[in-house]
């Protein structure tokens, strides 16, 4: 059997920004990713830049490589007419940023493994199977439908199902779109985000059944669309993200803004929250473990916005059923609030 201090499962956002701050400090990991190259799920591939005090780009990711636009307008499209909301973020080429953040980690000196499924973990003290990996530390980086989540015991979250692809579109690149249509999706919307060359368009349904009808009427509207990419996503309150031996960080855990669906940049500011917890146990030769320092970290910083997000989302599809006219004026509301905080 072999030994790591500290195993992380899963190559998106989360897991290598935990591996990059790990790295920096010369603690012992590898990181196992299941598929032969990264960002293999659905994302509209927008960064919000700032985030409770974290740049994205100047903290975290220290990078520009793989940025594509800078967008401040997001025109959402109701039946009841459209509403202009001034919220700056950009978006990235996502494959770039995630190779980019590998190379990253490896010139720190961290180790990076692909196509290394794994299938299962087994007892307190964890093992990592196939691989047959004892770890004093397991990091659930691995998305929605995560191995260490269910290892850990936690309950998942309710999830929604998403859809994205590139296609060209005949509307200005200086503006993103979204549709908020009840006839598009009913409890989800569409959207239409401006990369480089083309956009990236896709829809989303905090419920699944009503997902499949949704996806394939807008399907029908982009027939020179490339390859669809879909994926569960967690678009529930934050799970517990702590065990004895176990961290979770980013969709695992549901560290995502809702009502958006936005976890780029959380994701990464927990991956350098749970980096730093298990720094300074791995300086205690991680003897008397007490992950939940990790959690209250997160929290400090995060918990608000993610409740805040949940709630809104959830009040405001519950009472988009029996109304969308009402809720339309709520969103109104809403959109005018937000703009103002950003001007």
């Amino acid at each position: 059997m072999k030994h790591r201090d500290v195993v992380i499962i899963g190559g998106g956002i989360a897991g290598l920004m935990t591996a990059k701050y790990l790295a920096e400090e010369g603690v012992d990991f590898v990181l196992l990713e299941e598929h032969n190259d990264f960002f293999k799920k659905a994302c509209g591939e927008g960064v919000i830049p700032d985030i409770r005090g974290y740049n994205f780009f100047d903290d975290l990711y220290e990078s520009k490589v793989g940025v594509e636009r800078e967008v401040d307008e997001t025109v959402i499209h109701t039946n009841h007419g459209d509403v202009s909301l001034y919220m700056p973020y950009v978006l990235v080429d996502k494959l770039r940023v995630e190779r980019e953040l590998a190379k990253q980690v490896i010139k720190r000196g961290g180790e990076i493994l692909m196509n290394q499924r794994v299938e299962r973990i087994e007892g307190v003290k964890p093992v990592v199977l196939p691989h047959n990996i004892e770890a004093n530390i397991v990091v659930g980086a691995d998305g929605a439908n995560s191995i260490v989540r269910r290892w850990m015991g936690v309950k998942p979250p309710h999830m929604g199902f998403a859809v994205e692809s590139r296609t060209k579109m005949d509307l200005s690149p200086s503006s993103s779109h979204v549709e908020l249509k009840k006839d598009v999706v009913p409890y989800g919307y569409s959207w239409f985000f401006p990369k480089k060359e083309d956009w990236n368009v896709g829809v989303g349904a905090f419920k699944t059944k009503y997902f499949r009808d949704a996806f394939e009427r807008f399907r029908s509207r982009f027939s020179d669309a490339g390859r669809w990419k879909g994926a569960y996503l967690p678009l529930d309150r934050p799970t517990r993200s702590y065990g004895k031996h176990g961290i979770l960080v980013g969709d695992s855990a549901s560290q995502i803004i809702s009502s958006v669906g936005a976890g780029n940049t959380t994701a990464a500011i927990c991956g350098k929250l749970a980096a730093e917890c298990i720094i300074q146990f791995s300086k205690e030769g991680y003897r008397d473990l007490d992950l939940s320092v990790y959690e209250k970290a997160w929290r400090k910083s995060l918990s608000r916005l993610f409740l805040n997000s949940y709630v809104f989302a959830h009040l405001f599809f519950t009472l988009r059923r029996p109304s969308e006219y009402f809720t339309d004026l709520i969103l109104r509301k809403v959109v005018r609030s937000v703009s103002d905080s950003y001007r």
